[in-house]
């Protein structure tokens, strides 16, 4: 018998929208912000409120438009500690002899092409894919309409972004990296 669990989104509504890069589609787009009030639930019954959330999702393919879309780095270590356990067992009849013959050319083949792979998986958990995003944002054009894309209002522009006044949608342009830094 399965447990059925997950999470409930009530009173999903479109809060805002931004020009931005999405990761999966490789280019420019427009992400937009919706806000739900999710609940824990278990056998389709709500069982915990969660409270309010903002998710950001691309305009085009409905992703996280920032997520990663390589492996998850927990991911590459369970990766890089099976392809280990395969080394050790490869590499265990070279220092602990046993009768087995393990002078053919295709065990050292395996040997060595196993603990090649070993090594790239560390050098893959090591890779910074946050880097190639910081170098995409800069170049995002900013949305520089007076309508609202959605519903053709207009915008009325206030001190970080606009607001339309028909469907309240707001626009939140992308900050740079030295206003994500600043506290007020």
């Amino acid at each position: 018998m399965f447990i059925q669990v997950g999470v409930y989104k009530f009173a999903k509504k479109r809060v805002a929208f931004r020009c931005d890069y999405c990761r999966h589609c490789g280019r420019e787009t427009m992400s937009v912000a919706d806000r739900s009030f999710n609940f824990l639930h278990l056998y389709w019954i709500p069982i915990l409120p969660l409270g309010f959330r903002t998710e950001w999702r691309c305009a085009v393919c409905g992703q996280d438009p920032h997520r990663d879309t390589v492996a998850s780095r927990p991911m590459k270590i369970i990766v890089a500690a099976l392809l280990l356990m395969i080394v050790l067992t490869f590499w265990y009849p070279v220092f602990f002899p046993v009768s087995l013959p393990n002078n053919s050319l295709q065990i050292w083949g395996l040997r060595i092409g196993v603990a090649v792979l070993f090594i790239l998986s560390v050098r893959w958990i090591r890779q910074d894919s946050t880097a190639s995003l910081q170098q995409e944002l800069p170049g995002v054009q900013p949305y520089n309409q007076s309508t609202c894309p959605f519903c053709h209002g207009t915008l009325m522009y206030e001190f970080e972004g606009a607001k339309c006044i028909s469907c309240d949608v707001e626009h939140r342009p992308l900050k740079s990296k030295s206003q994500d830094l600043t506290f007020s």
